[in-house]
């Protein structure tokens, strides 16, 4: 074999391995991130709906446990109480709730309730109520009035794996 023919094969070699560097870092980056509805951990569900353009990265979450306002008060403001899930955010409308299965908290309970009340968590016996959109296995969703993406992440939400 000529030093010229094996330059070339070294050449073509090189820049093949470069190309093959440059297209796996990229396609890493723009993997799809696979979620199921009962094992996945809440921060992968978030970046889930960010990957699907349902939540913006630059969102500024609001706590629902913390933020009085999400609840229907049946009480004339008598009732307190704002905690529902586990995990319960607003992210510019879409409400994303979360119950940890595996380590059941006292919040558990909403999550019994929810399902025995096609949705609706009821808090001490109706003195506050919370509608949720859909429920898929630990997680539950609900929208603000205002939210425009609603048909899109209820038909992106039902379409994840439930174990």
């Amino acid at each position: 074999m000529s030093t010229k023919r094996m330059k070339k094969i070294v050449a073509a070699a090189i820049v093949t391995a470069t190309v093959c560097g440059m297209m796996a870092g990229c396609t890493s980056k723009e993997e799809k991130i696979e979620v199921n509805a009962s094992t996945s951990p809440y921060e992968d569900m978030v970046d889930y709906f960010e990957q699907e353009g349902l939540i913006l990265e630059d969102c500024e979450p609001v706590d629902i446990n913390e933020t009085p306002g999400y609840l229907t008060d049946n009480t004339n403001g008598q009732f307190t109480e704002t905690k529902v899930a586990d995990k319960a955010y607003d992210y510019d409308g879409l409400w994303l709730f979360w119950w940890d299965p595996e380590n059941k908290t006292d919040l558990y309970e909403n999550y019994e309730s929810m399902a025995a009340n096609q949705g609706t968590i009821v808090l001490a016996g109706g003195a506050a109520v919370l509608e949720t959109e859909a429920v898929n296995g630990a997680y539950a969703i609900a929208f603000s009035e205002d939210y425009e993406k609603k048909q899109d992440a209820v038909k992106v939400f039902e379409m994840i794996e439930n174990e």
